[in-house]
């Protein structure tokens, strides 16, 4: 099973779905008119790419990192585990990327991991 599969958990998604999806997606990117719109197609393109995948957030930060403002959120229409607005909220913190993994909890060792990454822009910056 490919890692596009893997992460929507299908084993029975064709491949011609699942190119044909990701084709998609690359297209409401390449049309995207607005942050947000931009912000949604990017974090489905990267949960599909990251296999075991099971959400994603893009936020804006406006004011420190404790003024996170949700901007899309993967699977849409979904409530956010407040774990990874604290990773996301930590990145902008620290202004780096931040990792916080939980012990096992399958029987197989499966680990959680809230993944935060900040995108900066330092254009206006001194």
């Amino acid at each position: 099973m490919d890692r596009a599969n893997r992460a929507r958990g299908s084993d029975a998604a064709a491949d011609g779905q699942v190119a044909y999806l990701a084709g998609a997606i690359w297209s409401r990117l390449a049309e995207a008119r607005t942050p947000g719109e931009v912000a949604a197609a990017w974090i489905s393109l990267q949960c599909g790419m990251i296999p075991h995948a099971v959400e994603g957030v893009v936020a804006l930060a406006t004011g420190g990192a404790d003024k996170l403002r949700p901007l899309a959120s993967w699977p849409e229409g979904r409530d956010r585990d407040p774990r990874l607005a604290a990773a996301a909220e930590a990145a902008v913190a620290q202004a780096e990327g931040v990792i916080h993994s939980l012990e096992p909890t399958q029987p197989e060792g499966t680990v959680r991991a809230f993944v935060g990454y900040p995108l900066l822009d330092r254009t206006n910056s001194g």
